[in-house]
């Protein structure tokens, strides 16, 4: 069974990115693995069988940061909508821990075990 985990944190002040809506699936099929959002911490955690996943197979993790953000006042057209983030699973029992630093119009992340 795979974990595929993140943290959001708001660059503009430090805080939890909490309430964001994010998607786990595959790039080669399309179908979804999990549609949650971050919890009051900025958190996520999903254990992902390891008969759902193909290993060498891309996966996207998608942000939808745009609502966040309108909710914080600034207006959707400066800021990024989404974010996706792709890669490979080599490991279908491996940890997968991609935080993710937040901001209007950018944002940085890495990945982690």
């Amino acid at each position: 069974m795979a974990k595929i985990s993140t943290h959001t944190l708001d660059g503009t002040n430090g805080s939890h990115a909490a309430g964001i809506p994010v998607i786990f699936k595959s790039c080669e099929t399309g179908k979804i693995l999990f549609a949650i959002q971050t919890d009051e911490g900025g958190r996520l955690t999903q254990k992902v069988p390891a008969s759902e996943l193909e290993k060498s197979t891309i996966y996207e993790l998608l942000f939808e940061v745009e609502n966040y953000w309108i909710g914080l006042g600034h207006s959707n057209s400066e800021t990024i909508p989404q974010i996706a983030l792709r890669f490979r699973i080599n490991d279908t029992d491996g940890v997968f821990h991609m935080p993710i630093i937040l901001s209007p119009n950018s944002y940085s992340t890495w990945k982690s075990a």
